[in-house]
């Protein structure tokens, strides 16, 4: 039987509705979001629970005579913490929606965080901690959630033994398979010692989501050969190894991609490599945190843009249609219209539901509706509308470009540099503070610009050839050093402001990134990172005679060193990160090193204010703090301190995305 407390089909009722309206795909074991799955593959793995006897309707409350809370299991920390928010005001959306009841009950909900900040996503013991929580808490009645597979096998086990009876537990995002039926070894039964099944999921499993995706590709757009990309994660593995399968049995051609490094700057080789045996499409298994956007732009310089229709599918004949070419985002409303985005705009066509056909021309409703920017995404569009017709949306740029360059003061107010809305990169002021230098992303290349920021002018594109991403000031402000694939390889190159062509400066070995990371106030020092198989050290190159060696005692770390000078050229401040963690940890050396380390603090990407008193750090998703430091006549300093942060984020392998103006005023991406 199902715990006694839990007998109330409306409160099961209730707990599906809120999992189906926080429905986010979660990953498997150590995984944050999943790929979407496809419709026919939805399905909802409800557990076996029998209806309650009238013993057990006795021992629950008279109606009306008390309260229980649902628990929401969710990663608050770390790369889900935008999507785990999400969830749990979905889920108190749709228990507002009810009045907070189940019944004559009242419900309220209780929030568990299952990560911790040195994991940076969900852990094992806190998740074992939170299953035992439950089942000691009277009151619980059932949990929705968690978010990741691995914590749902932690905690189903755990709440299946509960004395009076096996909890409830309804995941809106678990998709490994084992939980629900045979996978690996002794599963499902082993997550369900009492033989009594007390958990459901309103997604569908890994290996459903592959083979949805190889049916569609094949039997809906009609593609011929993909190449196929995973992480090398579980999820991701397990997704891709399904669509190749069911591929091969329907004949569809597969270019089997292999793994991609979620630690590499760029993947255009990759997709260079594959470009031979012309792929009609490109499948990633994989999660949007393992450098996701970077990998999807390296597929349109090399690809192209992604270009979609809005087509109608008829489950009855197995067959689509195209409705509306070149549009996306599309949901039919009930005032009898299909809505849909084309660029940046939202528009309007009748729609006859009985014979499935548009019956006037399209009319703009909204210009400008913000779309999604990260890998992942898609074609998502920032809008919705009510049963009544109401339209609610984020306003947005017209084109398909998102975003703007911003200074943020130190109360986060933002205010733009009155650039063209595009896809910038790696903002970088000027020592003399009169120019900037950024990447722009479009579908052909990257390339670096700049700006200067006393003039009226337009912003001038700098560099030509290949892609060029990475920029790094000069001490004078003549130059800008950047990471150039031009020549075949992930080299730094080096051009003048004023004109002239790029040279030169490092050669990596085959398999290796260089990218340019601070140039010293004298001129004399360039340092770099240099990433072969995931793997980052921190080099130094002179200027003078063009000599390399590596930095003393900065130990190769998962994530780039984002190395930075400070303001006197005496100090350097950098990041080291561990596998498991999701930023890194800032450390200080003297300049030229003499083995002296300092830890400043858990945070990463370091940046020095302009007066050389403080330092900016990176401690996790959306998060700025300030560190004060002293260096003479001894090394100290001050407890971190929150600052508003505007710009926008980026994984913990990229290059620091933002920088500082003379005014202190911070300069980044924003939207």
């Amino acid at each position: 039987m199902i715990k006694n407390r839990k007998t109330s089909a409306k409160l099961v009722a209730l707990i599906a509705a809120a999992g189906l309206i926080g429905a986010a795909c979660g990953g498997s074991d150590g995984e944050t979001a999943d790929t979407a799955a496809a419709d026919e593959a939805v399905t909802t793995e409800a557990a076996d629970a029998p209806a309650a006897t009238e013993a057990e309707a006795a021992e629950a409350p008279e109606a009306g005579g008390g309260g229980f809370v649902i628990a929401l299991e969710v990663p608050l920390q770390g790369a889900s913490k935008d999507a785990s928010e999400a969830a749990v005001n979905a889920a108190n959306l749709a228990l507002e929606q009810a009045g907070g009841k189940a019944g004559a009950y009242t419900i309220t909900t209780k929030t568990y965080d299952n990560s911790t900040a040195a994991k940076g996503g969900w852990d094992d013991a806190t998740c074992a901690k939170n299953a035992a929580d439950h089942v000691a808490a009277a009151d619980e009645i059932a949990v929705l959630g968690p978010y990741n597979s691995g914590c749902g096998k932690i905690m189903v086990p755990v709440l299946n033994q509960d004395p009076s009876g096996p909890m409830l537990i309804v995941s809106h995002a678990n998709t490994n398979p084992g939980l629900t039926k045979a996978w690996d070894p002794g599963e499902p039964e082993i997550f369900y010692p009492t033989g009594t099944r007390n958990y459901g999921r309103m997604i569908a499993t890994d290996d459903f989501q592959g083979a949805a995706g190889a049916q569609f590709a094949q039997k809906e757009l009609g593609l011929k050969n993909c190449l196929v990309l995973d992480d090398g994660q579980t999820y991701g593995v397990g997704v891709a190894t399904a669509f190749k399968s069911e591929a091969e049995k329907l004949g569809l051609g597969v270019i089997d991609g292999g793994s991609w490094d979620a630690k590499q700057p760029n993947y255009t080789a990759i997709f260079e490599k594959a470009a031979a045996d012309s792929p009609d499409c490109v499948y990633l298994g994989g999660i949007n945190d393992n450098n996701g956007e970077q990998l999807i732009r390296d597929k349109v310089q090399v690809f192209g843009a992604n270009d979609g229709d809005v087509k109608l599918y008829d489950f009855s004949t197995d067959s689509s249609y195209t409705l509306v070419p070149g549009g996306t985002a599309a949901m039919y409303v009930p005032t009898g219209h299909l809505v849909y985005v084309a660029g940046g705009s939202l528009y309007a066509v009748p729609f006859d539901l009985g014979s499935k056909t548009i019956t006037g021309g399209a009319v703009p409703v909204v210009e400008g509706v913000r779309r999604g920017t990260t890998a992942g995404s898609g074609y998502s569009s920032h809008y919705a509308f009510s049963a009544s017709g109401s339209l609610v949306y984020v306003p947005g740029p017209v084109s398909g470009a998102q975003q703007n360059l911003m200074l943020f003061d130190q109360n986060g107010a933002a205010e733009s540099l009155g650039l063209p809305l595009g896809a910038y990169l790696f903002p970088r002021v000027s020592p003399d503070g009169k120019w900037i230098a950024f990447a722009v992303v479009d579908a052909k290349e990257t390339a670096i610009w700049i700006y200067g920021l006393s003039r009226s002018g337009a912003a001038q594109r700098l560099t030509f050839g290949g892609n060029d991403r990475y920029p790094v000031w000069s001490a004078d402000s003549t130059q800008v050093a950047f990471q150039s694939d031009r020549e075949g390889d992930a080299g730094i190159f080096v051009q003048p402001v004023a004109g002239g062509t790029a040279h030169r400066l490092t050669k990596p070995d085959a398999g290796t990134a260089h990218v340019p990371e601070s140039w010293s106030p004298d001129g004399a020092t360039l340092l770099f990172s240099s990433t072969k198989s995931g793997r980052a050290t921190l080099w130094i190159r002179s200027m003078r005679d063009g000599g390399v060696s590596p930095f003393a005692d900065v130990p190769e770390s998962p994530i780039p060193p984002n190395a930075v000078f400070s303001p006197d050229g005496r100090w350097v401040a950098y990041q080291v990160g561990q596998p498991d963690e999701i930023e890194g940890t800032t450390f200080l050396q003297p300049y030229p090193p003499t083995g002296t380390k300092h830890q400043v603090a858990r945070g990463g990407r370091p940046l020095w204010s302009r007066n050389g008193k403080d330092l900016f750090i990176v401690p996790g998703a959306g998060r700025l703090q300030v560190v004060g430091i002293t260096t003479t006549p001894t090394v100290s300093f001050t407890n971190p301190t929150e600052r508003p942060r505007g710009f926008g984020e980026a994984a913990p392998w990229s290059p620091r995305t933002f920088d500082i103006m003379p005014d202190g005023r911070l300069l980044g991406v924003g939207l």
